[in-house]
């Protein structure tokens, strides 16, 4: 009779036990693609998976990746879709034929002077727009959050005044849109993983680099390596995501779990777009003690860059159409879309402190997070 009750007993426990979710705890396997000490790994990654850890009382952990050691940041996203990885960052430019559509958002970067507004932005534009949701379950995969780093400068080892100084250089770009200026100065567009850049300026494969400024200091030291800054803005780049998750991890998780992760994705949104800023100024403080030249652009730059963006988006329909495979119908619509998004983010953002980590972080909660149904998204 005692062994009997002692079994029933136990039943009981185990019933209890998997009701209050003790036995709900996902361990996670998570990608972080870039240096340890960039800020897209440091922030997005180091950080997140800690906060996440304390928000859910440890209901939620992760096996943490970073630098490449798991997945390369260019083959993420298959490896998300295959689950080798339950989330990663994916950046869109590296896999344009995969992800057509948020390239042609991507290329909206160069257009772009707000960094933060262009982030939370990006995040809003993935999660709410039919096509992108589309595009990214077509790899088995769900749409957490995205990214924009700050304005793009020219990062060089060769002088850059004028627009003529661009002919033979041979610049790392990133998105389309920088791609396509830098051709239309008889530039050199070369497209290597930034994980790469530091070896390039070193050895002479490359003479700059089109990048934000954080990148002179943290994880890449680029200060060790250039010689010139030309301190003319070109745009930012919000292509792909900071989290991405593989699908059948994302379906399994708890609404609660997904909630948490809401969350703290919110929350670290804001955090990273915030760390830019700070990191910014050490950066260039850094560059110049270490004798770097800061170069202001000539008439002939500045107006160039300017009549550039006056031109691009126009004929970003079209080009998406002809280089991308996007109808110019569909790249318009995406265009305006995100157009529209980002100037109602120019407006939320108008006169919030943005050093205030919890007001901002109310705000991307309750403009993007909060309007989600943790039981049907994604799935």
């Amino acid at each position: 009779m005692r062994t009997k009750t002692n079994r029933t007993l136990l039943a009981a426990l185990a019933a209890t036990t998997l009701a209050t979710g003790a036995f709900a705890q996902e361990r996670l396997t998570a990608n972080g693609g870039f240096p340890a000490s960039s800020i897209l790994t440091k922030v997005d990654y180091t950080d997140f998976v800690k906060s996440v850890e304390v928000a859910s009382n440890g209901d939620i952990s992760f096996d943490l990746h970073v630098g490449g050691s798991l997945l390369p940041i260019a083959t993420t996203l298959e490896g998300l879709s295959d689950g080798i990885a339950d989330v990663g960052n994916v950046v869109a430019a590296y896999v344009p034929s995969s992800l057509p559509r948020n390239n042609v958002v991507a290329d909206m970067g160069f257009v772009l002077s707000d960094h933060m507004a262009a982030a939370f932005a990006v995040t809003e534009m993935n999660i709410t727009n039919d096509a992108l949701q589309k595009e990214w379950g077509g790899y088995n995969v769900v749409y957490g959050g995205g990214f924009s780093t700050p304005a793009y400068y020219f990062l060089c080892n060769k002088p850059i005044r004028s627009f003529g100084d661009l002919k033979g250089t041979k610049i790392r770009t990133a998105s389309g849109s920088h791609v396509e200026f830098v051709k239309s100065a008889n530039g050199e567009p070369v497209s290597v993983p930034f994980t790469d850049v530091y070896t390039g300026l070193e050895r002479g494969s490359l003479d700059c680099v089109m990048a934000s400024l954080e990148n002179l200091g943290t994880g890449f030291k680029l200060w060790d390596v250039i010689k010139h800054i030309t301190m003319l803005p070109t745009g930012t780049h919000i292509s792909g995501g900071a989290w991405v998750y593989n699908q059948a991890t994302w379906e399994r998780l708890s609404v609660e779990q997904r909630k948490t992760l809401f969350a703290q994705m919110a929350l670290t949104s804001v955090r990273r777009q915030i760390a830019y800023n700070e990191e910014i100024d050490r950066s260039l403080e850094g560059s110049w003690e270490r004798g770097v030249e800061r170069i202001e652009p000539d008439a002939s730059l500045s107006d160039a860059v300017a009549g550039f963006k006056e031109s691009f988006v126009d004929t970003l329909p079209a080009t998406s159409e002809s280089k991308r495979k996007v109808p110019a119908e569909e790249a318009k619509a995406l265009i305006d879309n995100f157009q529209s998004i980002y100037s109602r983010w120019q407006t939320l953002l108008d006169g919030v402190d943005r050093t205030d980590e919890a007001a901002l972080a109310a705000l991307v909660q309750s403009e993007i997070y909060n309007k989600l149904d943790a039981e049907t998204y994604g799935l």
